[in-house]
């Protein structure tokens, strides 16, 4: 009985709480500056205002926002507290957004795929009103099916159990069990699983499938049109791809675990959960120094703007 009684460590004991507050505050400003830039870039210098870099805008706005549940996970790491309502937002505002960057990495592929496929048609086919429909319509779904749903959810089925499943809350007790997992919990994340990662990769797949295909076959054709856009968007292909492979990366591990946490009736996975949620926000600190690095135009805006010109 007293194994069962036995409080579980805390982050704390595990990591060392000054390493892992100074590396969750490093994140955040890399996250805050670097969107930052971006974000400033898109309002300063009009040219930067394709289709494709609206699209890096929002999600540049996106990862700017996930500064704020990165400060509220350090709040909670400085107080161990871990289970009170600003863990509840910093699980919920953190889910939502990981699933708002991936709705973006899939509209940045098909975009990427109708440049390369349709190059001679693509300023006809996508227009920046187009675009900002797309990206209004990204962020009402995410908002609705993932903040707005888990509030009700919760609401409807408030046993412990779902709402440790929901906001990844570590149960205080080993031995802790559901008795019952409402099937409303399971349904739900099956659903955000499939709408959220499944299709989203599948689609950036199939896309960067057919880029390969057809950059194999047009560069063997002298009156390709792919002769005439290269080699800036092969470049930009290239460095949107480089996005992709580390979001990936990053929120696999999340969303499998996510899904599987659905089953878990002893709530093993809820230790697991929140540390790969952290992980897989470590994109939006990394995709702002790879637009500097790989575009030009994005390097020369952050110069001017960080030179105060």
């Amino acid at each position: 009985m007293t194994n069962i009684m036995r409080p579980i460590p805390s982050d704390f004991e595990k990591f060392g709480r000054i390493p892992s507050v100074l590396f969750l505050g490093c994140c955040t400003l890399l996250c805050t500056v670097g969107n930052t830039l971006v974000l400033l870039s898109l309002k300063c210098y009009p040219y930067l205002r394709t289709p494709a870099r609206v699209i890096l805008g929002s999600l540049a706005m996106c990862d700017l926002i996930m500064a704020f549940p990165m400060f509220i996970k350090i709040y909670s790491w400085a107080t161990k507290d871990f289970n009170g309502v600003h863990a509840d937002i910093q699980a919920g505002l953190s889910t939502t957004l990981v699933s708002t960057a991936s709705l973006h990495i899939c509209l940045i592929s098909i975009d990427r795929f109708i440049s390369i496929r349709y190059a001679l048609r693509y300023i006809s086919v996508v227009t920046i009103t187009r675009i900002a429909k797309l990206l209004a319509l990204i962020w009402c779904i995410t908002i609705i099916l993932v903040g707005f749903v888990t509030l009700f959810i919760a609401t409807v089925a408030p046993d412990s159990g779902a709402k440790s499943i929901l906001f990844y809350r570590k149960p205080r007790m080993k031995g802790f069990n559901i008795h019952r997992i409402h099937p409303w919990v399971i349904f739900y994340k099956t659903l955000t699983f499939v709408v959220f990662f499944v299709l989203p990769f599948v689609t950036i797949i199939i896309c960067y499938a057919y880029i390969s295909r057809i950059a194999y076959v047009k560069r063997r054709s002298i009156r390709s049109e792919l002769v005439v856009v290269a080699p800036g968007n092969r470049k930009n292909t290239k460095t949107i791809f480089i996005v992709v492979v580390l979001y990936s990366i990053l929120n696999a591990p999340f969303s499998v675990v996510c899904v599987l946490q659905a089953l878990d009736k002893d709530l093993s996975l809820v230790n697991w959960t929140g540390c790969l949620l952290l992980i897989a926000s470590l994109a939006s600190c990394i995709n702002p120094y790879i637009y500097a690095y790989r575009d030009r135009h994005f390097k020369h805006a952050f110069k001017k703007i960080l030179s105060c010109k």
